[in-house]
């Protein structure tokens, strides 16, 4: 399991970045790359969420339920779907992107995807709960 996309001020974890340093500290990309990686992420599978949602940083507003998704290698939380769509130099880790690049942007689901959703769950939950 690895991580991408975490903000510290949603997840205080080890793999986090702070926000600004997440949404605007990057060098920018093309509008291409991030719709290829849009579609991608959108493609995941929920491994799970609570009823709550995430707000905004900078201006309050609700902006997404709070959830995790995963292609089965890969996890990332639903709020950085949402700042993919607004900052062209939003921080894509650059091990993730050459991921992407090498598959051509395909998502390609595991033959038996549930097991591999099931020991994301376990993995994830240990990990966040161990970092609090």
């Amino acid at each position: 399991m690895k991580l991408v996309g975490f903000i510290k001020e949603y997840d205080n974890i080890e793999d986090a970045l702070p926000f600004h340093q997440m949404v605007y500290g990057s060098r920018l990309h093309p509008g291409v790359v991030r719709d290829r990686l849009n579609r991608y992420m959108s493609a995941g599978q929920k491994v799970f969420s609570w009823m709550s949602f995430c707000s905004d940083l900078e201006t309050g507003e609700s902006i997404c339920p709070n959830a995790y998704y995963t292609d089965g290698v890969w996890v990332w939380p639903a709020y950085f779907k949402y700042y993919l769509e607004i900052s062209n130099s939003i921080y894509i880790a650059p091990e993730f992107l050459t991921y992407l690049e090498n598959r051509d942007f395909m998502f390609e689901a595991p033959d038996e995807f549930g097991p591999v959703v099931a020991n994301i769950q376990q993995q994830l939950l240990r990990y966040l709960t161990a970092q609090q």
